[in-house]
């Protein structure tokens, strides 16, 4: 009795986590789909701290798929949507402006 209590307890927390991480996702479509999908395999750090173009993410949510995400057609478009705009590629380093005279 004691286990079924604790696999309860433990049941309990792991279905909540889906939702504390998706208090570290930006707002946007997608949000839920990403912490519920992601999150169920690894950390959100590990999304929040990549940086990619729309064709990147699809390549990742891709592999991510192919690792046995088990998310449809339609929610991985809406996943990569969200991914591309809250997380995009960093825009490329300002060229150094010379100095007047040289």
């Amino acid at each position: 009795m004691r286990f079924a209590a604790r696999f309860a307890a433990l049941s309990a927390v792991l279905c909540m986590l889906p939702a504390l991480y998706a208090q570290e996702l930006p707002a946007g479509e997608g949000k839920d789909l990403v912490a519920s999908q992601c999150a169920s395999c690894h950390g959100l750090e590990q999304v929040t701290a990549h940086r990619d173009s729309k064709d990147g993410w699809d390549g990742v949510v891709g592999y991510m798929v192919s690792r046995g995400m088990s998310a449809t057609n339609d929610e991985v478009k809406i996943i990569v949507d969200y991914l591309a705009k809250s997380f995009p590629s960093p825009p490329p380093a300002p060229k150094p402006v010379p100095a007047k005279g040289k």
